[in-house]
């Protein structure tokens, strides 16, 4: 029943958000662009540059001045905030989309926050993975009666990522998923598919970046 509560706050909080006012004009992304400091229910509340504002965050044990106050929000395991009637309402962090903090962008994915650095209509990032291996060349793993005994272990290891500006959707950053990202472009997707598999694997980047740069990317006025 918790679990169900949640998520209709979840859900309520999301409409009120982007039933905002939102300004129909909008301006091509530069790194100049600025978004504003806050927590983002979705993708699309970041894709509108309509985080909840930092002036609606409960959290009187911490300095509102800093200038890394959201951040600082959000490493707990759930945020209080104020919704657009005054009401207090409770969040699990984890139910986040991600949170902007001193105009930077971070995203939730692999149970941890990640700045996205690279914005465009393909963007770009790394997190941090938890891979679990079986030690199955283990003779230990054959043998071993010690019914606590676990063969599985664990290692952490710096992913790459995609994240379309589109669909919301992230994958692996991957030779498959650039050759399917760049599909929206068919001309420069032509010319990359034209490329032995070696050339194409040095020039992913760079052919996301000319993507990029053919297909500006748009944010709502500030």
């Amino acid at each position: 029943m918790k679990q169900l509560t949640s998520f209709f706050i979840l859900v309520l909080l999301s409409s009120m958000v982007l039933a905002q006012t939102i300004e129909t004009k909008t301006v091509k992304y530069t790194p100049e662009y600025k978004f504003k400091d806050g927590l983002y229910l979705n993708f699309e509340a970041f894709r509108n540059n309509l985080p909840i504002d930092k002036t609606k965050i409960i959290a009187p044990n911490l300095d509102r001045k800093d200038y890394n106050f959201v951040a600082n929000v959000v490493e707990g395991k759930k945020i209080r905030i104020y919704d657009d009637m005054g009401i207090e309402q409770e969040l699990k962090t984890s139910d986040l989309w991600g949170f902007c903090s001193n105009g930077s962008v971070y995203i939730y994915i692999n149970q941890d926050f990640n700045r996205l650095p690279y914005i465009g209509n393909i963007s770009h990032f790394v997190a941090d993975k938890v891979v679990y291996n079986q030690n199955y060349n283990s003779p230990y793993s054959y043998y071993n009666t010690n019914p606590y005994y676990n063969p599985t272990t664990t290692s952490v290891e710096l992913r790459q990522y995609l994240l379309d500006m589109e669909k919301g959707t992230i994958a692996d950053y991957t030779l498959e998923a650039v050759e399917v990202a760049l599909m929206r472009d068919a001309e420069l997707h032509d010319e990359f598919m034209q490329l032995s598999r070696k050339k194409k694997k040095q020039k992913m980047f760079f052919y996301i970046r000319k993507f990029n740069e053919r297909n500006p990317l748009y944010f709502q006025t500030n």
